[in-house]
């Protein structure tokens, strides 16, 4: 009788082990798992078709509105208006924008080369 419960304390403890072992191993698979899958995510993300378009285009329409307004500016200035401090302002935030994502590696790979990494912030007249 005594062997029998020394042997059920060895098989309680195996059992033990081995259940230990498996819940570490499916948590050790899922770590790889999951480490596998994100990059696979983020990269889906950027070569989504739609963000592609959105990028190239994005780069294209803010170029055209900074020239716009950089015009805008050279007008107000020669004619003394008020309003060009105010103009330069807002010129200034958009040339910002544009070199913010213009730096961020998973909006420039989409943008067209013909177009300027950085815009220059000093406002030429």
């Amino acid at each position: 009788m005594k062997d029998f419960e020394e042997w059920e304390k060895k098989d309680f403890w195996k059992a033990g082990g081995t259940i230990a072992l498996v819940i570490v191993l499916v948590a050790a698979f899922g770590f790889v798992l999951n480490l596998v899958c994100t990059p696979v995510a983020v990269v889906s993300k950027v070569v989504n078709a739609d963000a592609i378009i959105s990028n190239y285009e994005w780069f294209y329409a803010m170029k055209g509105e900074i020239d716009a307004t950089h015009a805008k500016y050279i007008i107000a200035k020669r004619a003394g208006a008020e309003e060009a401090n105010g103009i330069n302002m807002v010129l200034q935030s958009m040339i910002a924008e544009y070199n913010a994502k213009s730096r961020m590696i998973t909006r420039n790979l989409w943008k067209a080369k013909d177009l300027p990494y950085q815009i220059e912030t000093e406002v030429e007249e």
